[in-house]
This record gives C-alpha cells, structure tokens and sequence, in this order.
C-alpha cells in the first residue's frame, strides 16, 4: 500500500470533514497509484488474491477507525432524532394549550421553507386574550383611587383648614364610612361585572338642561359636607371638655342614618348587578331585592347617607337642608330613568311602577 493511501486512511480520524462511507472506499484506491505516482502492476498469479487480502489485513487499523466513527455518527443521528420527538412531544401541555418557546422553532422553520418554496408564510397562532379581570382590577383601583382624592376634598379638606380638625376621630370615622358606602357600590360593582359604561352613554349629561342640574347638584356637596364639618370642630377645639363627655342624640341618630345607607346600598347593588351603572339602559329591569318596596332604594340610601353625615355634625339644619336638596335632585334623575327603562321595557315598566309606586322610602315617598 502506497504513503498517499495509509496518509489519507490515518487523516481521516484527525479531519472529521473527510468522511468516506467505508473502508472499501479508501482500500481499493491504493491500486490506482504507488509511491513514485505510476499505475500499479497486477499479478497474474494465482497467490494475488491471497496478497491482497494480506495488505488489507496489514491495515485492520484503518477499518476498526472508519466503522467506530460510522458508529458514533449513527449514534448521534437517534440521539438527535429523540431531542426532534421529545421537542415535538413538548407543544402541548396537559391542559391542551401549545406551548409557546418549544412551538418557535418549529413556526420559524415551516415560515423559511414556505419562503424558500415561494409560498406565503404560515399564519402564526393568535395568543390567547388576556383575562378580564385583569383589566377589572385596574378599572377598579382608578375607581378607588379617584373615590379617595373626592372624599378626601370633601371631608379631609375641610378639617385640614380647621384647627386641630385633620387629628379628630370623628373626621376619619366619617372619610372611612364614605368610603366603604361607595366602594360597596362603584368598585365592587367593577370588580365584579366589569367598567362602568362611557360617561357620553349617560342620558343625564345629554342636554343643557339636564347637564345643569348635574353641575348644581355637585356644586351644592360642599356646602353640605364643609359648613356643618367646621362647624362642629370650631365648638369642639373652643370647649373640648364638653365634646369629651359622652354620645349625644345626634351621634346615635348619625350613626344610625349612616349605617343604614351602607346597608341598605349593599343590598340594592347586589340586587342590580351589572346594572348599577349611569343612566343607561340595563339588559333586564330588575324587580328583585330592595326594588320590591321602592324604585330606587340606592337614591334612597344616597338621602340617608348625607343626612346621618349632618347629623353626625351636630347639625340638624343642614340634615334638612341636604334631605331637601337630593330630593329635589333625585325626582328629578328619577324621571330621566323612568324615561330610559320606558323606551326600553315599555309595558313592563309600566306595570312594575304599578305594583311598586314609592321612589324613595316604602309608603312614604
């Protein structure tokens, strides 16, 4: 066997590029050529066959080489085959959705060999929406944080101009009923059954007219939260000895009125559902629950809430005031509902005010 032979035999485990399929690929070619490059001789004789077998014996070397790299190949190639299946295996969880890493590289395969092939890309799966209660929980936390800055410019505000008023219990035990009476209402109801409907929806801020009585309305909370609230820290921080002594008429009688709104919008908010929004149209007229005795208990506890605030206060004077000025108001709001359930139930409408004629509080208004 020539030196080019056994050189290209032996460079073949250092240069893994060279790769012949067997060792008869590279034996037969050392007939083709000798040391000095000229074609070599064939013996006639009978022991060529025999010396032949002899050269190839002398190189056992080169073929036990050659097959334990053909070994090794072919044990790569399964061991790749089984990371291909267990890759595919791998797309789908046990709940059935695809997993999305493992599902990469097989999409951007099938989109190259669709370009390649001159077809359009595959479509790519579209993700899964996230869930709304994410987007709920958000809508929620704005709720409540702009619930928080309005109650505090109604209740804390005031008590930050008086003396000694931001430190008074009483400031903080009225800022937290509010805030529970309405969070029971406009958050949870957020939380529960999604955003409210877009403020251009509300029937209420469709026309001037009823745009200005809005704006009266919001204008007209200041003066029945701030006046009786400094009002009643004034007297406290000029005789704290007397505003020390006891619970009066008026703290029982507040507690009570404020209690009773908190509950009672509790109840009609869960009667509602999804349909405690502004003044729109509902997807069903609710009958149930607080709507039994009157047709708009949560306008109801809205009256108790500001008059057991008043009261709270020590001042009666601005309970009836505040009573006199949301029923003036809510009649009002009334009969624009009452026109947007109309058009929307007809009959039906009709025949619940029938059954159900107070608004406001049972046999009574």
């Amino acid at each position: 066997m020539d030196a080019a032979t056994v050189t290209r035999a032996l460079g073949d485990q250092r240069h893994p590029m060279w790769r012949p399929a067997s060792a008869a690929a590279v034996l037969p070619a050392r007939r083709h050529s000798c040391k000095w490059g000229s074609p070599p001789v064939r013996r006639a004789t009978q022991g060529s066959k025999g010396a032949d077998e002899s050269e190839e014996e002398a190189f056992w070397f080169v073929t036990q080489g050659l097959e334990r790299r053909k070994a090794r190949e072919e044990a790569a190639a399964r061991l790749k085959q089984q990371q291909q299946q267990q890759l595919g295996g791998s797309n789908h969880t046990t709940d059935g959705k695809i997993n999305a890493a493992a599902d990469a590289p097989t999409t951007a395969t099938a989109a190259a060999a669709a370009a390649a092939a001159g077809a359009p890309p595959p479509a790519a799966s579209p993700r899964e929406p996230a869930p709304p209660q994410r987007e709920w929980a958000r809508a929620a936390r704005r709720q409540a944080l702009q619930l928080a800055a309005g109650l505090a410019a109604l209740i804390l505000a005031p008590a930050v101009l008086s003396p000694g008023g931001i430190s008074s219990p009483r400031v903080w035990l009225l800022f937290a009923a509010y805030f529970a009476f309405f969070a029971s209402g406009s958050v949870r109801r957020i939380l529960r059954h999604g955003p409210l409907a877009p403020a251009r929806e509300d029937a209420q801020r469709r026309g001037p007219a009823r745009a200005a009585s809005l704006l009266a309305f919001i204008a007209a909370m200041p003066v029945i939260h701030w006046l009786p609230l400094r009002r009643f820290l004034s007297i406290a921080a000029a005789a704290p000895l007397d505003r020390a002594a006891g619970l009066t008429l008026y703290d029982l009688l507040g507690a009570a009125c404020i209690a009773a709104a908190i509950r009672l919008n509790w109840w009609a908010a869960d009667a509602l559902g999804s349909a405690y929004d502004r003044v729109v149209a509902p997807k069903q007229l609710v009958k149930d629950g607080p709507y039994k005795l009157v047709q708009h208990p949560i306008y109801g506890s809205y009256m108790l809430l500001f008059c057991g605030y008043c009261l709270a206060c020590h001042s009666a004077p601005f309970a009836l005031l505040a009573a006199w000025i949301c029923a003036a108001y809510y009649r009002r709001r009334a009969r624009l509902e009452a026109e947007v359930l109309r058009a929307a139930f007809g009959a039906e409408y009709d025949d619940y005010c029938l059954r159900t004629p107070k608004l406001f509080v049972p046999y009574v208004v």
